[in-house]
């Protein structure tokens, strides 16, 4: 699931990622071309999703695939939209092999707990993504304030992570949205979710997309390493 503060990006964005997980993990790929905020405001990129994934699992022997065996991956808001997935994928009993958290929003920027602030307030000003920008993405999504604490928008802040499948998470050092990754991980590693963490220091959110910069080679490696790691625990 594409990135861009749910208001930007196209199945475009993340074609090389797909390839690659195509080409190196040997898997089937399906990237929703969800609709954008803020002409489609919260539910609806996640509503979109959601329904990704079940015509996914529905059509599941004509895509060739095994319906138990299903991972999803995103980046940044696709990280969020993946993580509220699969909360809900909990709650409606929905069986997931496993997520992949790219550099995920995890919270509403109008929640974050403690333990999730200081990133947002030391990498203010950060390139690429700045605090500015994700109250603007937030502001387009405009998730409902009698909402902002259901998982669907802030799945860090969900009542229970027992019974979520394993996760694969990466986090960028100097990105606003450092701590809240990290968090989330952290709530995973406490309900006993087999959890495998990578943290890229000194590099902004979104660094991937130069993928000239060492920390992005080892950041795809690692991808491939995290997706086959999933694949192993099955």
């Amino acid at each position: 699931i594409h990135g861009g503060g749910w208001t930007l990006g196209d199945l475009d964005s993340e074609d090389g990622v797909c390839r690659l997980m195509c080409s190196q993990a040997r898997v089937v790929v399906i990237s929703p071309d969800y609709r954008l905020a803020p002409e489609y405001p919260y539910p609806i990129c996640f509503s979109d999703s959601w329904e990704t994934l079940l015509w996914t699992i529905k059509n599941s022997e004509d895509l060739g695939i095994d319906a138990s065996q299903v991972i999803i991956a995103g980046s940044s808001a696709g990280g969020n939209l993946v993580s509220a997935v699969v909360h809900q994928a909990r709650v409606e009993n929905v069986m997931l092999a496993g997520q992949i958290l790219r550099i995920p929003s995890t919270c509403h920027i109008d929640l974050l707990p403690s333990e999730g602030l200081s990133s947002m307030v030391e990498n203010a000003d950060a390139p690429l993504l700045s605090r500015r920008s994700m109250e603007i993405f937030w502001s387009n999504y405009n998730p409902p304030k009698d909402k902002l604490l259901h998982h669907t928008v802030s799945p860090l802040l969900a009542s229970t992570f027992k019974g979520l499948p394993p996760t694969y998470v990466q986090v960028a050092g100097l990105d606003p949205l450092r701590d809240e990754g990290l968090r989330y991980a952290k709530r995973l590693l406490e309900a006993g979710v087999p959890m495998k963490l990578d943290v890229y220091p000194g590099v902004p959110h979104a660094f991937g997309y130069f993928p000239e910069l060492d920390a992005a080679k080892a950041n795809a490696r690692d991808l491939i390493q995290g997706l086959q790691w999933i694949k192993s625990l099955k």
